[in-house]
């Protein structure tokens, strides 16, 4: 449910301010949460059981003739951690090595500006998110919580350096993504990129933001139509201007739905190779999921698997989930997730790097509500 901050439409008498308006909308999600990473336990209350806690700030402004202007502003919070949302990093005592939590900072998440109508498509710049993001969520009942994978299994995102596998990011910096309309039914198709800013010519681009950047290129296709969406992407990531790595990954998503049952399918092609050409890593991976709805009740379960194509190993992820409505826009949620990793993908920095096993398994149960 979306909370209409400004309805100037409601409020002004010409037509001008008639077309316009801003609103905020998100999500805070938080419960009981207890980790397990190779024999090392922790448990507590945090967030993102079952979805990114956020806040949304968007606006939109009718321009005419079908023609809209707007933007988005995302901001991930926690609603459990102060520090995690003002960026301190140090405990209270000042004791060396240790956190409170993942600092982030106001409007880390998607940032965009974008113009466009049904006919000609939508043309966005910034901070936007990309299609493997697009592809992950459509393949999957989980979102990037607990049970999806997400960073793991989910090679596209995955922290994948132990396998070879340069991590991939939900979103890059100073890119451009354009939309089409959709034709044939609900076909569309997707480019997004940006240039590479390089070592030698760094000074140059500290205006940007960013002194040294990789050059993006993400070609797709959606396909959305009665009870079928579909994401199709392949994208590069080649940051070999700055003696770095070329990575290619192939992503594919879809899910069908049949009333109360979804059915959900993946998959995912990675591979990176050094500045000198020689591959490092490639992995594959494929999931099957699906979501039942009756009454109240939703019960979702997915299965995944990763394959490391240069050397023996594969990672599997088992996740389960429930929610119970209370409302439209308010939920008890519970979810598991179980990885058993062979190839490392899951590998962490202490406190959280046991060495019992190679399993990794993440329970969550708490409460989630939209606005």
């Amino acid at each position: 449910m979306k909370k209409t901050l400004i309805a100037i439409a409601a409020l002004a008498a010409t037509g001008a301010f008639a077309q316009s308006s801003v609103q905020l909308d998100g999500l805070v999600d938080a419960g009981y949460y207890s980790l397990n990473n190779r024999g090392k336990t922790a448990t507590g209350f945090s967030n993102n059981l079952a979805g990114t806690s956020q806040f949304n700030l968007r606006g939109t402004q009718d321009l005419g003739g079908g023609l809209n202007a707007g933007f988005r502003m995302e901001s991930d919070i926690n609603p459990t951690q102060n520090a995690a949302n003002t960026g301190s990093t140090v405990d209270a005592a000042g004791i060396a090595g240790t956190t409170k939590g993942t600092a982030t900072t106001f409007l880390n998440g998607e940032q965009k500006l974008f113009i466009g109508s049904a006919t000609m498509g939508t043309f966005a710049m910034g901070a936007v998110n990309n299609l493997g993001l697009d592809s992950h969520v459509t393949a999957q009942p989980f979102g990037t919580a607990i049970g999806s994978g997400f960073r793991a299994t989910s090679t596209s995102q995955a922290v994948a350096s132990v396998a070879g596998i340069q991590a991939a990011a939900v979103r890059y910096d100073n890119s451009v993504r354009y939309d089409s309309p959709k034709f044939a039914g609900g076909l569309g198709l997707t480019y997004q990129g940006r240039g590479a800013q390089t070592t030698a010519t760094s000074s140059a681009y500290a205006a940007f933001g960013s002194q040294q950047q990789s050059a993006i290129r993400d070609l797709g296709a959606t396909y959305n139509a009665g009870p079928i969406n579909a994401v199709i992407a392949t994208m590069t990531d080649d940051n070999t201007s700055n003696a770095g790595n070329l990575s290619k990954l192939l992503t594919a998503g879809v899910n069908y739905n049949m009333g109360a049952t979804t059915l959900y399918g993946g998959m995912q092609q990675g591979k990176t190779s050094s500045a000198a050409g020689v591959e490092t890593g490639k992995l594959s991976q494929f999931n099957l999921a699906a979501k039942y709805v009756t009454g109240v009740n939703t019960f979702m379960a997915q299965y995944a698997k990763v394959t490391n194509k240069l050397a023996d190993g594969k990672t599997t992820t088992l996740g389960l989930g429930y929610n119970y409505a209370l409302s439209k826009s308010a939920d008890i949620v519970a979810r598991y997730e179980r990885i058993t990793d062979e190839i490392g993908l899951t590998a962490a920095a202490a406190p959280f790097n046991g060495t019992d096993g190679n399993t990794r398994t993440r329970l969550g149960a708490g409460l989630q509500v939209r606005f």
